[in-house]
């Protein structure tokens, strides 16, 4: 669940997704009970190491399953580093 906001966030963040998706599924999941944000206690430098760890990376390099529009999934690699850090700070 944390992974699926991250994914709406960035894809809002790079325009891809129009404003608004993010709040929407975070109400969904939070009903669910689901977890919508990592930890406190982590820093985003430790998330994107962490995120080094997923199933998606290929050959060391990390892929993103991202949004161009509801419904319309993207994995890919090419993504601005500095936004995803800045997100993963924020």
């Amino acid at each position: 669940a944390i992974g699926m906001v991250m994914a709406v966030d960035f894809s809002e963040r790079l325009g891809w997704l129009e404003k608004g998706w993010k709040t929407r599924l975070t109400d969904m999941l939070v009903g669910m009970g689901l977890p919508t944000a990592c930890p406190s206690t982590l820093s985003g430098k430790e998330i994107r190491a962490l995120m080094q760890h997923d199933k998606k990376v290929l050959n060391k390099r990390l892929r993103l399953v991202l949004l161009k529009a509801c419904g319309n999934a993207v994995v890919t690699s090419e993504f601005d580093e500095a936004l995803l850090s800045q997100m993963l700070s924020s």
